[in-house]
Formats: structure tokens, C-alpha cells, sequence
């Protein structure tokens, strides 16, 4: 430890920039407002920057009695501020917010509104990385009278026709007062969309963070449904255009003697001045530039809720939070870790419609998804290494993500006490993660394969040294699955007399399962087996193909397509044989979730599943590029020997469990990422990563 470099305690960190620059001013305006207050500050309360965050309740002259009790309440709260203004409506009470705000960042919440944990840090982290733009929002669940969820990327054309936008947004404080806030004399129109359209008229524009994280109380009373009661819609929108013509291709003067707008900008450095009564500070210029002195104002990576506790923590990289096998892996990981205290956060690198992203985020203590800030890689990059600082993360693992990778090597400029590791899957012969990743091998502290094979390929293809590797093979569960309507009916045609070949897959359009070669080799089994009968299981682009080719082939009425399947284990158990024709495989999961069930298996020889299948002992290999007929006659063999001797020696059922068990797995992953951990200094860790952000900004 290096005397000279002394670590800024984080509690002292926090203090300091909590009191002088917060990363964002939340501004609620209350008149009367006390009914849904408190879920309102409780979400607040459960922000992930939370300590790093102003709130100030601008109390527009309050009566009801109701209201008074609950500001006299909140006034007793250490975390908020209760500004009290004499009554003069919503604009007046934004506007009055604003003035107070200490953060370069507004946003403005409703006393009956709430938000989602991540939704400050994910909207600052927007803005910052996209510095050219105002303000940043996110997209919205609309609950109450009205139900729905929104998501709409900024559009200027439209927002001239529609105000699509709410204005619980991200707003520099900057453009706010440049643009004059909120015109306090509107009081009987829509004042968020006219600011919008101030904001229009000067270029300004917004982003999106695509995520409904916003939730929007609708409700009959509210400001909206009244102003439409008491006057026109349609005049309400023709008046505010006409506040605007230029916007609407109007060369038109309008008058603006009766607007009230803010008129001026605090210098940023008034309010320590006057609060922190700095010496130093007195002698600014009053024209000091912001931006000429101020870095982007990122929430505070040094939080002491994370760097001041004992917790081990992650950041575990993936590309989505989809349905398959390598999911499947990655939720036995997190869950070993969870079990254990580990404090996961969650990054997925790829746009996808994440259908499982429910079972990811049970596992973790918060995720984002880095295509929500945008496509460029330095962006993500920015992120990325915020969030391993913030997290005070121990441990960065990859999965099939090229920016984790890249994120690695920075990391290793930076400090040693983080460990970095990667979890392969398979190869494709030169078009795979481990061709990608070879040549941060030396960036990685521990590589993760799942099979001696790809251990094999990694060494003998690129030349990579053993030592860092680990082989540990996926594990399923044994106990028997629950009961699934569909196996009722694959049951149903064994009860009549048939043997049962599956498929168990995803018809995807690169064609690594090969169905179409499934099927082919399905119609000659059907040939010599006429009583066989087929069910492939699964969905994907190619299952409409996949149909057409059963027809074709004749065995339409012997194939049985079950779509997609949660947990396929009940169907799996009817099943005499399961038949793979894969390409290219890793450790695939469903064979051992046959295997689990006593079922014979006879797959190509792909990737790691001659491993799985001990050599053929539990079912038969075929070569990797067999044709239909050698795969058929294998399957054949295999069935007679299924007829004949339902379950498996109780020896290889054994082996089969003491190799693939899911507990087996998940202790193998925990025990190698905390011998990792045990050798980290947290302490020269702190001290690297604050001589990493004095030294150059996160976000530039």
C-alpha cells in the first residue's frame, strides 16, 4: 500500500457531494397533495443513488388539513427539504424548484407518481453520455383509470402534433432556465407542453432511456380531465400553437408581455458561497463557464452503501435474458451466488426481447441494459466501468459479450484487485466466444469451459495455457418434474402401443439443431418403425418450415410439434429416445435433462456431448456429419434396446448424477469465484479507482 495515495473515505465523499452537488434534484410539487405522497418518497427512498440525490417538496399554499399534517410529517424528515410558496399554481411551484435545486440535473415527480429503483442513476448515466442533448426520459406505466405501458423515442414532428412526453424527465438545469422554465402565467393550458415546444423552437431535443420505469397515476381528477372539462381541448392545443408559429410555419410576432419565465441562471458557485461560506470560493469570476471547470456530473461511484460494507459483489455480463441452455447455466450460477450473499448486478449487452428477463432479475440486485444508452461501444464501455466502481464490484464475469472483454483489459490498467473471468460455451470451429476472446487471455483471471473439449480446442487451436482454465460441467436437476399438460397426451400415445422419439430444441434460422435433418431421419425411422411416433418440442423461425417438411416427407400425422415449453422435463420423461442432430453443441442441456429422467440419447457428435453420454454408454454417438440413415439406424438400435429394458443400470444412473448434478454445479462456480475474491485488498482498490477518476473523468 502506497503511503503517498491515500483513500478519501467514502462516508466523507458522499457527505461533501450530497450537500454541494447532487446528482440530480428531485422537485415535487404538493398542493393538497397527501393521499399518495408516501409511495412516492418510498420509491424514492429506494433509488440506487439515493444519499446522492436531493428532494425538495415545494408546498404550493397547502390547506387542507390532511396535507398540513402530512408536510409537518415530511418537514421531520433528514432527506428532503419543504420549500413553502405562497399559492400560485403547478408552473409557479416547478419553477420555484428549480430555483432551489443544487444538482445540474431536474427532475420533476408528482406527489402521486412513483418510479422504479434504477431510474435516476440509468437517466443521469443517459444524459451524461449524451451530452448534446436537454433532457433524457424513459417510458411509462400508465395505472389507475387508464392502463398501458409507453415507450416512444423523441420525435420532433410529432411532438408539434402530440405531447407524448411526461415530464417527470431528466432536464439539465441548464436548458431549463435558458428556456425560462415553466411560464408561471399558464395556468389554464397544458404548461409541460408548451415547454416542450419552447424547447423545440430552440433545437433542442431529448433521448430515450426505452425502459418503462416511470409510473403514471391516471385518474378522473386530475389537472388534465379538469382543464378539459372547463375549456375546449382542441382551443386549449390551437391557443398553444399559436404561441409558436414558427414551428408551424407561421412567420407571425407574438407578444410575450404576459409571460412570467424565469429570467436568469444562478452562477453555479452562489450556493457555496453562501452555504459553504469557501474563502476561495468568494474570488470566482462571476462569469466562470460551467463547463470549463465542471466534470459531467455522475452519481457518486463511491457510495459507502456499497464500499463500506463486507458484501461480495459481481457484475455479471451476458447478452440477454433469453430462453436456452446457456441461460439456463447462467441462472444456476447466480442462484449458487445468491444463496451465498453475493450482491449481483446485472448488465445484458444485446437488444433482445428478454422473455426470461423475470427469473434474471430474482437473482440480482439491479440490471441495466447497456442498448438503452445507445450503440456506441465507448458509451457502454463508460457505463460498464461506472458500474464496476459503483458496485465496488469483486468480480467481472463474461458471457458472450465482446464489451466485457475490452471492459477487462481497461481494468487491468487501472487496478489489480478486481478479477476478471468468462464462461465458454462451445466452438464452431474458428466462428466462436473463443476465438473472440483469445486475445484477452491474459486479461482473464479464470476461464470457465464446460467441457474438456472446449478445454482441448482452446489449447490446441489458439495456443492458449491450460492453467487458467476450469472445466466444470452443467448440472440438472434429478427430483422428478412437476406434472404438464402436454405429457399427458405424449403419455397417452405410448399408452397406445408407440415408441417415442423427441426433439427438444429451438428451431432457429442458423440451424443449429438441423430439425430439417431431424425430420429426414425421422420419416426412415417411420419406415422400418411404422409404430414410432415423433414430438418436437420447441419454437423458433424455422418451425413453420419445419411442418412443411413433415408433410412433405409424409409423417405429418406421426409428429407431434408441441411449441414452446417452460420446462420441457415432463415431456422429456415419456420420451423411449431423445435424438439430436445438432451442428455444433456445447454441453447440451437438454440431454442431460433426459439422462436425469432415464432416458437413452443418441446425438451427433457435437461439442461436449460424447462427455455427457460417457462414451455412448447411455445411448449411441454418430458422427458429426451423419447422414439421416446412420443416424436412424443408431436410433433404431437404440430403441430395440429401450424396449426391452426400460430404465437404466442404476450404475450409469449414478455416474450420470454424481457428474451433472445442479447443487455439484453450483458449488463448483461459487468455491472458484471466492478463492478468487479472497486475495483482492479492497482498501488499494478504493485508492486505484480514485486515482482512475482524479486522473480522467468516467465520462468525459
Amino acid at each position: 500500500h502506497d503511503a503517498a495515495r491515500p483513500a478519501y473515505l467514502p462516508a466523507a465523499i458522499a457527505g461533501a457531494k450530497g450537500r454541494w452537488r447532487p446528482a440530480v434534484s428531485v422537485i415535487i410539487p404538493f398542493y393538497n397533495a397527501h393521499e399518495h405522497v408516501d409511495e412516492t418518497l418510498a420509491s424514492l427512498r429506494r433509488q440506487t443513488i439515493f444519499g446522492d440525490m436531493e428532494v425538495i417538496v415545494i408546498d404550493d399554499g397547502s390547506d387542507d388539513p390532511d396535507s398540513l399534517a402530512k408536510l409537518d410529517e415530511l418537514r421531520r424528515l433528514d432527506w428532503l427539504r419543504v420549500v413553502r410558496i405562497a399559492h400560485a399554481g403547478l408552473p409557479a411551484a416547478r419553477n420555484a424548484g428549480a430555483r432551489e435545486a443544487r444538482s445540474e440535473y431536474l427532475y420533476y415527480l408528482d406527489a402521486d407518481d412513483f418510479i422504479d429503483p434504477t431510474t435516476l442513476e440509468k437517466l443521469v448515466l443517459l444524459l451524461a453520455t449524451h451530452p448534446r442533448a436537454d433532457f433524457a426520459y424513459n417510458g411509462v406505466v400508465h395505472f389507475g383509470d387508464i392502463e398501458g405501458v409507453g415507450i416512444n423515442r423523441f420525435d420532433p414532428e410529432r411532438l408539434k402534433r402530440e405531447n407524448f412526453i411526461v415530464f417527470s424527465s431528466l432536464i439539465r438545469k441548464e436548458t431549463y432556465f435558458r428556456l425560462g422554465g415553466m411560464d408561471e402565467a399558464l395556468i389554464d393550458n397544458y404548461e409541460d407542453y408548451d415547454f416542450w415546444l419552447r424547447l423545440l423552437e430552440e433545437g433542442g431535443h431529448g433521448v430515450l432511456l426505452p425502459e418503462p420505469l416511470f409510473h403514471y397515476r391516471r385518474h378522473i381528477k386530475s389537472n388534465r380531465n379538469v382543464l378539459i372539462k372547463q375549456r375546449d381541448e382542441r382551443r386549449m392545443l390551437a391557443d398553444l400553437r399559436a404561441r409558436h408559429p414558427a414551428l408551424y410555419g407561421k412567420s407571425e410576432t407574438v407578444d410575450r408581455g404576459g409571460w412570467r419565465l424565469l429570467r436568469a441562471t444562478p452562477a453555479p458557485h452562489e450556493r457555496l458561497r453562501r452555504e459553504a461560506g469557501l474563502a476561495a470560493l468568494s474570488e470566482l469570476p462571476a462569469d466562470l463557464p460551467v463547463r470549463g471547470y465542471r466534470r459531467p456530473n455522475l452519481p457518486n461511484p463511491f457510495s459507502p452503501l456499497r464500499w463500506e460494507g463486507e458484501e461480495r459483489r459481481i457484475l455479471y455480463l451476458l447478452p440477454y435474458f433469453t430462453i436456452g441452455g446457456a441461460e439456463q447455466v447462467d441462472l444456476a450460477i447466480l442462484a449458487g451466488l445468491k444463496e451465498r450473499g453475493w450482491r449481483i448486478t446485472l448488465a445484458a449487452c444485446e437488444e433482445h426481447h428478454h422473455p426470461w428477463k423475470e427469473r434474471f432479475l430474482a437473482m440480482s440486485e439491479d440490471h441495466f441494459l447497456l442498448p438503452s444508452f445507445g450503440r456506441d461501444e465507448e458509451r457502454r464501455l463508460q457505463v460498464l466501468e461506472y458500474l464496476m466502481i459503483s458496485r465496488n464490484a469483486d468480480v467481472l464475469f463474461i458471457r458472450n459479450a465482446a464489451v466485457g472483454y475490452k471492459l477487462a483489459r481497461r481494468l487491468r490498467e487501472v487496478t489489480r484487485q478486481v478479477a476478471a473471468v468468462d464462461l465458454l460455451h462451445l466452438h464452431n470451429f474458428g466462428r466462436d466466444w473463443v476465438g473472440f476472446s483469445a486475445p484477452y487471455h491474459d486479461a482473464l483471471d479464470r476461464r470457465f469451459v464446460i467441457t474438456e473439449d472446449l478445454l482441448r480446442h482452446a489449447v490446441d487451436t489458439y495456443g492458449l495455457s491450460p492453467e487458467r482454465f476450469r472445466v466444470i460441467y452443467n448440472g440438472v436437476d434429478f427430483t422428478t418434474p412437476p406434472a404438464h399438460p402436454a405429457a399427458a397426451r405424449i403419455a397417452a400415445l405410448r399408452a397406445a402401443g408407440a415408441q417415442l422419439v423427441g426433439f427438444c430444441g429451438r428451431f432457429d434460422a442458423e440451424g443449429q439443431k438441423d430439425p430439417l435433418r431431424w425430420l429426414e431421419t425421422a420419416a426412415r425411422i417411420h419406415a422400418v418403425k411404422p409404430h414410432a411416433r415423433f414430438v418436437m418440442i420447441g419454437d423458433g423461425p424455422r418451425l413453420a418450415t419445419a411442418k412443411k417438411r413433415a408433410a412433405r416427407l409424409g409423417i405429418a400425422g406421426a409428429v407431434t410439434f408441441t411449441g414452446y415449453v417452460d420446462d420441457p422435463r415432463p415431456l422429456l420423461a415419456e420420451l423411449d429416445v431423445l435424438m439430436l442432430t445438432s451442428r455444433y453443441e456445447g454441453l447440451p442441456m437438454v440431454v442431460l435433462e433426459a439422462l436425469a429422467q432415464g432416458v437413452r440419447v443418441v446425438a451427433t457428435d457435437a461439442g461436449g456431448t460424447r462427455e455427457a453420454l460417457l462414451d455412448g454408454e447411455m445411448g449411441a454417438i454418430v458422427p458429426l456429419d451423419a447422414a439421416p440413415e446412420v443416424i436412424a439406424d443408431a436410433a433404431g438400435v437404440v430403441l430395440d434396446r429401450a424396449a426391452q429394458r426400460r430404465l437404466f443400470d442404476p450404475r450409469l444412473r449414478r455416474a450420470v448424477k454424481s457428474r451433472f448434478d445442479l447443487q455439484r454445479q453450483k458449488k463448483a462456480y461459487a468455491d472458484n469465484l471466492e478463492e478468487l475474491v479472497l486475495g483482492l485488498d479492497h482498501r488499494r482498490r478504493l485508492d486505484d479507482y480514485q486515482l482512475r477518476v482524479m486522473q480522467r473523468a468516467i465520462v468525459p
